[in-house]
């Protein structure tokens, strides 16, 4: 997704910053909720409205500035999503383990490659 348009803290009490929930927001968990919950739509677009956004699961993780910093640059020099997720999988979602995080990512993959070839498949006829 590109735009959130509001978004709304309740019981604040762990200093949810804006930055710590966009840092938190790139990992393989939070991308596959919304493969699972967004629809998609014609050219592979994937919208998320207010509802499925309430469903998406995002692990909060505390970065630290350079943390923070560091995730920028890799998305500014564009680096492939890949590699952006191996850095920020092993930080928010320390929780699971190795080969959790591997079926997660690769049901991400699974689910985003679907859309993705059903607007090539549509572009087709």
């Amino acid at each position: 997704t590109d735009t959130i348009y509001r978004l709304w803290v309740i019981n604040n009490s762990n200093e949810i910053t804006p930055q710590k929930v966009v840092f938190s927001f790139a990992n393989s968990l939070t991308y596959l909720s919304c493969e699972m919950f967004g629809r998609n739509y014609g050219g592979g677009v994937l919208e998320l409205t207010q509802g499925e956004i309430r469903s998406l699961k995002l692990p909060i993780y505390h970065c630290t500035d350079d943390e923070f910093t560091h995730l920028d640059k890799l998305f500014r020099s564009n680096t492939p999503i890949e590699q952006i997720l191996d850095y920020i999988d092993d930080l928010t979602l320390h929780f699971l383990s190795k080969s959790d995080r591997k079926l997660v990512r690769e049901s991400w993959e699974y689910l985003k490659n679907r859309r993705m070839n059903r607007k090539k498949s549509k572009e087709g006829v």
